[in-house]
């Protein structure tokens, strides 16, 4: 027989305690859109109140012991997920398993090697860009797409053009940055195996 045990506490207007089995959290925020803060790391909890539509966004995960080699940690591939949102490659499926090997097999050295060289495009450039920006069409404008610069800011003077453009946008410029990671640190491994070799 399991125990379950939770406990909501408000403390203020938006901001709650939460006691469990597992430890103790905070969260920030109303229905709909709330930071919860933990053990584990930060999340973002978005959701549409009432429709049972929600998604829980991983902001910050704390560091789970990286081995220390010589001085030097020996990050894994899956460590990267954890990073800040701001500097945390994403990857499709098939992208990570093409690096995952390749990464893994660097020695500690190599690896952070290969991380001051990348150049990471992480989703939340995307976000701003694509989405709180691309009503003004700065995501097309930063890719030096200036045609279809001016075409979208016309199409965005109707409304259903515009939520066209911006969700084609977003979803776009994400794969679009995800092959860029994906590229950049493919560039960075193969260099630096080059320079040891």
């Amino acid at each position: 027989m399991a125990i379950n045990f939770r406990k909501r506490v408000k403390v203020a207007p938006g901001v709650y305690i939460n006691l469990g089995k597992k430890g103790v959290s905070t969260t920030i925020g109303a229905k709909g859109l709330s930071v919860n803060v933990g053990k584990n790391g930060a999340n973002l909890n978005v959701g549409i109140p009432g429709t049972g539509l929600s998604s829980r966004i991983p902001i910050y995960s704390a560091a789970s012991g990286v081995e220390m080699i010589d001085g030097v940690p020996n990050i894994p591939f899956d460590h990267l997920s954890r990073l800040y949102i701001t500097e945390r490659p994403n990857f499709t499926k098939q992208q990570s398993d093409i690096l995952r090997p390749r990464f893994n097999s660097l020695t500690p050295t190599q690896k952070m090697a290969v991380l001051k060289r990348v150049k990471v495009y992480p989703d939340s450039d995307v976000g701003i860009y694509s989405g709180w920006l691309g009503w003004l069409a700065v995501d097309r404008f930063r890719a030096k797409q200036y045609g279809i610069t001016i075409l979208k800011l016309f199409s965005m003077l109707t409304l259903f053009g515009g939520l066209l453009w911006l969700l084609f946008d977003l979803f776009y410029f994400r794969r679009q940055a995800r092959n860029a990671n994906f590229l950049s640190f493919m560039a960075a491994i193969n260099q630096v195996i080059e320079k040891n070799n």
